[in-house]
């Protein structure tokens, strides 16, 4: 209880690594509330286990508080995993599933918390995060497929960074699966691939972003975001900033409103084949070469209400076919130069 809590410890309070910490196997289960872990290698280990947390405190592990892989459930409300010398949770295991949600990270020697991508939404709201190493929070993108459910991200006021641990850092939506990102998530990216669905629900006030992972960003700095062809992306209120191309959609459906893509190594948005776009009230600017690159054969759609300002090239490059997806009224500010590019190299146009 509250008033007569539970506590494992080694003898000296101030040690690391003095005890093993508990191991909960495959099939069992552990239910902790107001329990204090101090001092063990790591605090708790769980492996294809049922493990509950309410009111507990994980601190001062020579590792990590909390660690977790196979089929582990993981329930964790009102729990602080403090002053832990590497994480204060590691969910290494894909298959981990539970919610983690009024929280505290504080102090921990590295990331607060570390997990795999397709693990992301279980940090639920409330959790808050203080003085731990590296003030963003580490998603594992080493699979071959990252999204194959659906999942939400739920803001956490730290960036979501994509870009540690192994593989190719490349965050892959399958066909099938979907991403949707809440009002207010920030995510550092190398690259977005996505065959399936990709949502963003930003706000005016909370908008979401897709940044460069450096701290002191430039042009061309990751990828940007690849829509393959029958994919679906409803975005609102998103900033993608500083990607080689911020958004290419090829063959794919894309709504794009109230956002904006800026200071892109090439174009703002690039469509092609037959995909279907429908731009409103964004802004393409300070992109190095063209706001939207309209390349496509076959593509349907609009523009309209957007805004291209400050592009090195022109603010618009377009097939002839394409060109009527310009609609009335855009605006066209200090682009290099200051036309509308018209390609008519098919015949018939």
């Amino acid at each position: 209880t509250a008033e007569r809590g539970i506590q494992f410890r080694a003898v000296e309070r101030a040690s690391r690594g003095a005890w093993e910490g508990l191991y909960v196997s495959a099939g069992a289960r552990c239910l902790l509330s107001y329990t204090t872990l101090r001092n063990a290698t790591t605090a708790l280990t769980a492996v294809g286990a049922t493990v509950q947390l309410t009111n507990c405190n994980l601190l001062l592990a020579q590792e990590d508080g909390l660690m977790a892989w196979g089929a582990t459930v993981l329930t964790a409300t009102n729990s602080s995993f403090d002053n832990n010398t590497r994480r204060g949770l590691y969910l290494e295991g894909y298959e981990v599933t539970g919610a983690i949600s009024n929280c505290q990270f504080r102090q921990n020697g590295e990331y607060p918390v570390w997990l795999k991508a397709t693990a992301a939404e279980m940090l639920k709201g409330g959790n808050r995060y203080a003085g731990n190493g590296v003030s963003r929070l580490a998603v594992s993108c080493s699979l071959a497929t990252d999204i194959a459910d659906e999942d939400v991200w739920t803001a956490q006021g730290l960036d979501f960074d994509l870009t540690v641990g192994a593989g190719d850092h490349v965050l892959t939506v399958a066909a099938g699966g979907r991403l949707t990102l809440g009002r207010g998530v920030q995510v550092r990216a190398s690259a977005l691939d996505v065959a399936g669905q990709f949502n963003a629900q930003g706000e005016s006030g909370a908008p979401c972003r897709l940044l460069s992972p450096r701290e002191t960003p430039a042009p061309g700095d990751w990828e940007g975001v690849v829509l393959r062809s029958g994919s679906r992306a409803a975005l609102d209120w998103l900033e993608v900033a500083h990607a080689r191309t911020g958004l290419t959609a090829d063959g794919a459906v894309l709504r794009l409103w109230d956002s904006t893509v800026h200071h892109s190594l090439y174009d703002g948005v690039r469509l092609t084949g037959a995909s279907v776009a429908n731009l409103r009230r964004t802004r393409f600017a300070g992109n190095g070469r063209h706001g939207a690159k309209l390349e496509g054969r076959a593509l349907t759609g609009l523009i309209k209400n957007c805004i291209f300002e400050g592009n090195a090239a022109q603010p618009v490059w377009a097939m002839a076919q394409a060109v009527e997806l310009l609609r009335n009224p855009n605006t066209y500010t200090a682009n290099g130069l200051q036309r509308l590019a018209v390609s008519c190299a098919d015949d018939p146009d």
